[in-house]
């Protein structure tokens, strides 16, 4: 990949890749945070959160993680995205949730075990 179409990919705000300013780790998208019984109120409000964000690919497993090796550039982008998305879920869950989830890889990942 290009530097410039990585430039692209990251001021394009229709790319999921954009991250806005005021994109924090520490947002919370939804008002009330899982607490392992009110998962489909939490889900159907986090669903709608991301996709405003354009952001819902990377937890419905659409945008996948470009190889590292062979895309370095875009892997180090996704994983950007993936972090912080992982940090919007990590705020998202109740303290002994949160803490079932630090190991996983990407938010699709949390996305799916929460679903469990």
């Amino acid at each position: 990949m290009s530097t410039e179409n990585s430039k692209d990919i990251v001021t394009d705000t229709s790319n999921s890749y954009y991250i806005h300013h005021l994109d924090q780790l520490e947002n919370l998208l939804v008002p009330e945070k899982l607490n392992g019984s009110n998962y489909a109120t939490w889900s159907k409000s986090m669903t709608h959160a991301l996709i405003a964000n354009n952001k819902i690919g990377f937890i419905d497993g659409t945008i996948s993680a470009p190889s590292e090796t062979k895309q370095p550039t875009k892997y180090a982008i996704w994983n950007q995205c993936n972090s912080m998305l992982f940090s919007w879920l990590t705020h998202s869950l109740e303290a002994d949730l949160a803490k079932g989830i630090v190991h996983t890889k990407s938010a699709h990942h949390v996305w799916e075990d929460l679903k469990d």
